[in-house]
């Protein structure tokens, strides 16, 4: 953001005025006389705010305002007027519909840092709502009510809006990407190598899906290696390598970046149960238990996202976010399985895996539910007792405690203990492979 700022004033004296207290506090301030000057100064694109004594006569100040508006809206505005009430422009600002900086007896620099900030703010959201397709009149909906009784709700109310947007994107994990690379320059985008490193990260799959299913004449894609093969090998390389290094996760907003770890955690460690035990009873959607173990919370992942993208923008701020527990209670809510689904049915995976989304921390029915809902639930509370979650485990949830569960998957107490060590020593080494703190309960 630029600190120059341009003053004008038909009387040279004031101009000086009105530039010296910003001087004095280290802006650079341009000084002019008259329009043509004005106009011209604006013209090169440097300045950050311009501000008009209330006496230049010709141009109308308002008429001069109003024109710069349309034809600078990056331009903040200030009126420095002498209190009179004949020159007060209130009035004829709020007729105009103009945001101005009014500084009645001298140009504070004080005042103009805060009106520079909130202009600022106001065109990031402004800029933000037309990357999301949003009208004049919808913008309104992203505005945070720092009124609203529940603030946390009020987030999740925007963010509602903010996951319809066309181009949604899941975030990759760093780690992931940073050993997916090497591995795409010296080798096949189907080699092991390559596949297995694309189905520990629920964002690379993501990326996958979103790109294979774009067409609307071909059926959707089941499986990652549908999605390559259709892609080819040059694209999906390219796609991997340029989409998914922009969405690498690597968020500003304080206390983002660790929710993520455990949360991508939490789904690498569902995608194993599920792969595990799928093959186990032999389950018909055993390949696609994999991915709906990883895919399952991915509206977690997206709330994360959006939640980094809304401080970005100006949306919300570290203060706000910063609260007690504002964070956690904004991203376990009972909303991110509607976002999930929701996720998920926009890149036209199966419905079964919204369904998985929606039923995964409780099915309607077990003796009606699929197998892969079924099994889904009991990997999402396995990993929550392991202590691979945002949320904390429940020692009544504990699937291997509850009979019908084990019914409907047929399983035994032996068989449970055994998906449990494996997966708390395959965490463990997954860990030790990222260089990611290993976590855990006991």
């Amino acid at each position: 953001m630029s600190d120059t700022i341009l003053v004008l004033s038909p009387l040279a004296p004031v101009a000086h005025q009105m530039a010296a207290p910003l001087q004095e506090n280290g802006f650079t301030v341009y000084i002019a006389t008259d329009v043509c000057e004005t106009i011209k100064k604006l013209g090169q694109g440097d300045c950050a705010m311009f501000i008009v004594d209330i006496r230049l006569a010709v141009p109308p100040v308002i008429g001069l305002l109003s024109s710069l508006r349309k034809s600078m809206p990056w331009l903040a505005l200030g009126i420095f007027f002498p209190m009179h009430p004949v020159r007060d422009p209130r009035t004829a600002l709020e007729n105009a519909g103009l945001n101005c900086a009014l500084f009645e007896e001298t140009v504070s620099a004080e005042l103009v840092t805060e009106f520079l900030q909130a202009h600022h703010e106001a065109l990031q959201k402004k800029n933000y709502a037309t990357q999301l397709g949003l009208n004049a009149e919808q913008m309104p909906e992203i505005r945070v009510n720092y009124e609203a009784a529940d603030m946390a709700l009020e987030v999740v109310r925007i963010l509602g809006i903010l996951v319809q947007r066309p181009n949604l994107s899941v975030p990759i994990a760093p780690w992931v990407m940073d050993s997916l690379i090497p591995a795409l320059e010296c080798q096949a985008v189907q080699s092991d190598e390559v596949l297995q490193l694309i189905l520990l990260d629920a964002g690379l799959v993501y990326l996958l899906f979103q790109a294979a299913n774009a067409a609307d004449d071909v059926p959707p894609v089941r499986d990652v290696h549908e999605a390559l093969e259709r892609l080819g090998e040059e694209k999906a390389r390219t796609l991997l390598l340029e989409e998914g290094e922009k969405r690498v996760f690597m968020p500003k907003l304080e206390g983002l970046a660790e929710m993520f770890r455990i949360q991508w955690m939490h789904n690498f460690a569902c995608s194993f149960s599920n792969d595990l035990y799928a093959k186990l009873i032999c389950l018909d959607t055993a390949k696609e238990c994999h991915l709906m173990g990883l895919l399952h919370d991915v509206g977690m992942s997206v709330i994360l996202q959006l939640l980094e993208e809304g401080y970005q923008n100006a949306l919300w701020t570290q203060r706000l976010c910063g609260k007690d527990n504002f964070l956690m209670r904004v991203v376990t809510g009972n909303q991110h399985a509607q976002f999930s689904a929701a996720v998920l049915d926009s890149c036209h995976f199966e419905p079964l895996f919204a369904q998985v989304a929606l039923e995964c921390d409780a099915p309607k029915n077990l003796l009606t539910s699929p197998d892969s809902v079924i099994l889904t639930f009991f990997s999402n509370q396995l990993a929550r007792k392991c202590g691979y979650d945002l949320v904390v485990y429940d020692s009544e949830a504990d699937p291997v405690n509850r009979a019908d569960v084990r019914k409907q998957l047929n399983m035994d107490p032996n068989a449970y203990l055994k998906i449990e060590k494996s997966l708390r020593a395959n965490i463990t080494s997954t860990c030790k492979q990222f260089n990611l703190p290993g976590g855990g309960g006991a």
